[in-house]
């Protein structure tokens, strides 16, 4: 018979005979309910002393018995209502079905400004708009929205202005998603976790205003670890930090600290035509075709043909064939930058160099 139950079974036979001997009895059996639920000494140490004040008069013996008895049980109850419970990412991966904005901010560990991104995603999941602004690129700072009608690119450090569409960004922008959701870090993190690949430690603090920490510690890398930061309360990961050790020192990499989750992204923020300054160059490739066509060309032969009819549209004033050459930007631009120049004649133009310091099949063309 479990300790609760002799209890209650004595305590009746206390009402019906009360005797000293049941009196012992039933302190036992709180001694052994206290000891099986795990009590802390100072409880037990308070407990203790209380009967002893209170048997010492010899009239209350029974309704002691019943007090302390009666208290053992709210104590039980009270700590089973309390406890924490043992937290899982399974509440993560719960947490986070059916968020469809993020507000995300990557931070570099060399105090560069912050890369950002504002992702809206369907109701099934897949992406629908980005606003992303990268300060540190090799054009300088960059401003860019994609929704599956159009790109834009604002290159604010050079002041121009790209728009143009293509049908390859949509996987690239997917992965964009699924790399900045929540629900799916966890998910990958927890069949890393399933196959043996990590090592898992998790720090729940009693106070609910504190977050969960969760430590990853690759078990082929173990010099780089991540640490997933939870709310307690929503149990929404708030930021996820990544380490790499070092003379014995955990050295922060990056960390991506998630802002907003489900609150609405206004659609002018997926649109940057209304914020461009007046001095802004733009190109649109969009409305018109744009370079040179490659045929049968080959890559360096179809970098020396742009050159050369990009330099031919200069010689012939036709600043519009220009600007299309050039990927797109408007004449009146390219009439405004390229008027002065006097060009009379093309001497040689190539062979093409490839660059591999720069994008792909990017090539330096000589003239």
């Amino acid at each position: 018979m479990r300790p609760n139950e002799q209890i209650k079974k004595w305590l009746a036979d206390m009402k019906a005979k009360p005797s000293a001997q049941l009196d012992a009895r039933v302190y036992r059996a709180i001694e052994e309910a206290q000891a099986e639920r795990k009590q802390t000494p100072s409880a037990g140490f308070f407990l203790l002393n209380t009967w002893k004040m209170i048997m010492r008069t010899p009239m209350t013996r029974w309704t002691a018995a019943t007090v302390a008895a009666l208290a053992l049980a709210t104590s039980i109850l009270v700590l089973d209502k309390t406890a924490p419970k043992a937290f899982g990412l399974d509440q993560v991966i719960e947490a986070s079905k059916g968020i469809r904005f993020l507000h995300v901010k990557m931070h570099p560990a060399n105090d560069q400004a912050p890369i950002e991104f504002w992702i809206a995603s369907d109701e099934s999941g897949h992406v629908a708009k980005i606003r992303n602004y990268q300060p540190m690129t090799e054009d300088g700072a960059k401003l860019i929205t994609w929704t599956p009608e159009r790109t834009e690119v604002w290159f604010q450090t050079k002041h121009g202005f790209l728009t143009l569409h293509d049908d390859k960004l949509v996987k690239g922008m997917q992965d964009l998603l699924e790399q900045n959701q929540p629900r799916q870090a966890v998910e990958k993190l927890k069949e890393e976790q399933k196959a043996g690949k990590v090592t898992l430690e998790t720090q729940q603090p009693d106070d609910k205003g504190q977050p969960i920490k969760i430590t990853m510690v690759g078990k082929n890398m173990p010099a780089f670890k991540r640490v997933y930061l939870i709310d307690q309360k929503t149990d929404l990961i708030t930021s996820i930090e990544t380490y790499r050790a070092k003379d014995g020192k955990d050295v922060l990499l990056t960390r991506m600290e998630f802002l907003d989750y489900n609150v609405p992204i206004d659609d002018k923020m997926f649109s940057l035509r209304d914020q461009l300054p007046a001095d802004v160059t733009i190109a649109d490739q969009t409305t018109q075709v744009i370079g040179v066509a490659q045929g049968s060309l080959t890559d360096e032969q179809a970098a020396a043909q742009t050159a050369r009819e990009f330099f031919q549209a200069l010689m012939n004033k036709d600043y519009k064939k220009a600007g299309l050459v050039m990927g797109g930007e408007l004449e009146k631009y390219m009439k405004a930058e390229y008027e002065k120049m006097n060009v009379t004649a093309i001497i040689s133009v190539g062979p093409a160099l490839l660059q591999t310091n720069w994008v792909k099949r990017g090539y330096m063309v000589p003239c």
